[in-house]
């Protein structure tokens, strides 16, 4: 009897173990950085708020993931206008650099704000997937399909706030894209899902 329950426990801890690595190998791990071109560095911005910039400022946003997982990255102009700078699989410790290593973001007259949308998952997002199939192939959404992703990403970010607050921390980025490049970064993890929001003001 004491045997057969020895067994027992020991079969119930096996469940139990094998579903929490299954819950954590849901997990992403990653990090993100928005970095600013001051003519001889990228020096790294925080963007827990609003970030200041002025006319014709270069800034870059670098993001590593430490598992594979989905990165859709959407742009929103000063004249609320989306588009499409990532909807696609991105490969553990390989960085990607928006809008390329070689290029920046530029801020253009007049003054305004933009916003980047930055949803990572560790599966594909099909709801967003498919409102996302709704805008134009030169990138540019038309009043409707801005308001329709918008709504996504609000039901995206909603469906995030019984889910565990995530960890937050510094981290060191590698890579280097144009000249002396600062290494910090901000790391997340302990969630499946994310949803950024980096707004530029200027």
């Amino acid at each position: 009897m004491k045997r057969s329950a020895l067994s027992f426990f020991c079969f119930l801890f096996f469940i139990i173990l094998s579903g929490l690595h299954a819950q954590n190998g849901d997990e992403v791990t990653w990090k993100m950085a928005v970095r600013r071109w001051t003519g001889n560095v990228y020096e790294s911005l925080s963007f827990r708020g609003p970030i200041q910039m002025r006319q014709e400022d270069a800034f870059q946003i670098d993001f590593e993931p430490e598992h594979d997982c989905y990165c859709y990255m959407l742009k929103e102009d000063s004249n609320g206008k989306i588009s499409i700078l990532s909807k696609s699989r991105a490969t553990a410790n390989v960085k990607l650099v928006f809008p390329s290593s070689e290029e920046d973001f530029e801020i253009q007259s007049p003054s305004g704000t933009e916003r980047f949308f930055v949803i990572i998952s560790a599966h594909a997002q099909t709801s967003l997937d498919k409102v996302l199939k709704s805008i134009s192939g030169d990138g540019k959404a038309d009043a409707s399909s801005m308001s329709k992703v918008k709504d996504e990403i609000l039901r995206i970010r909603q469906s995030l706030s019984g889910v565990a607050t995530e960890a937050e921390k510094p981290a060191a980025m590698g890579g280097v894209t144009r000249g002396n490049t600062s290494r910090e970064a901000t790391q997340f993890e302990g969630r499946s899902v994310y949803v950024k929001t980096i707004t530029i003001k200027y």
